[in-house]
């Protein structure tokens, strides 16, 4: 993506109050920190990876495959990225304003589209949101990692994602996994679960202070609602 439109998604996609609060402060880009989440999946497969070639190299060959496994195409546009932006500041405006009644609605096609801005997602990672499931999608090439025994081979997998708000904190931990259609080991699962993949939101002091003022996040019916507190009436 060119410069240009990267810089037009950056403004559009910042979290801004109301401007009779309290004076403003640096804006953080909530959705890069959500994008370098979902990208932290990649560091997770390349973890599993390493420990595979470690302790148990005969199981490269079940694990990894020769032939990268193709991800359905996403279409970006500009106008649906301004479109997913208008709704979000406009649901940001009414939580602090105290207004907001019904949730903001994120689709998989929603983050798929972001993730399709980026050189580093657009061709490796797919988000699946089927009924209150998360899946993400990955293919990802081995040459780069330095380890002979990976070069000319390829990680496809399919990763089970469970999202909630934990005390005021947005969290999205690994579940289970399948790597070229094979169950991953339970042991790399439970290394993987102890990392909450969202955690660079945490510097977003705005995502933080947005979060206090939502009542929950679910995954329900193939999307992810925000659910905004009930105000008394």
């Amino acid at each position: 993506m060119n410069t240009e439109n990267e810089g037009d998604l950056n403004r559009s996609f910042q979290i801004s109050q109301p401007s009779n609060d309290m004076p403003p402060k640096r804006r953080r880009r909530w959705w890069v920190y959500l994008l370098i989440g979902f990208g932290s999946i990649f560091v997770l497969g390349l973890i599993a990876l390493v420990a595979i070639v470690t302790y148990y190299h005969s199981l490269i060959k079940n694990y990894t495959s020769t032939v990268p496994k193709p991800l359905p195409a996403v279409e970006t546009s500009k106008e649906k990225a301004q479109d997913l932006a208008k709704r979000w500041q406009k649901f940001c405006d009414d939580v602090f304003k105290k207004q907001a009644t019904e949730p903001f609605k994120l689709t998989a096609d929603d983050i798929n589209q972001m993730v399709g801005n980026f050189q580093r997602g657009k061709d490796n990672l797919r988000i699946e949101i089927t009924n209150d499931l998360i899946f993400a999608h990955i293919m990802f090439p081995l040459d780069n990692t330095g380890k002979k025994e990976l070069k000319g081979r390829y990680l496809n997998a399919t990763v089970n994602l469970k999202l909630q708000l934990e005390d005021g904190f947005l969290t999205l931990r690994v579940q289970s996994a399948t790597a070229n259609d094979k169950p991953v080991p339970k042991w790399i699962i439970n290394r993987a679960h102890n990392m909450n993949i969202l955690r660079d939101l945490e510097r977003s002091y705005d995502f933080l202070e947005l979060l206090q003022q939502i009542d929950d996040i679910v995954v329900k019916d193939g999307q992810i609602l925000f659910i905004p507190l009930k105000q008394d009436t």
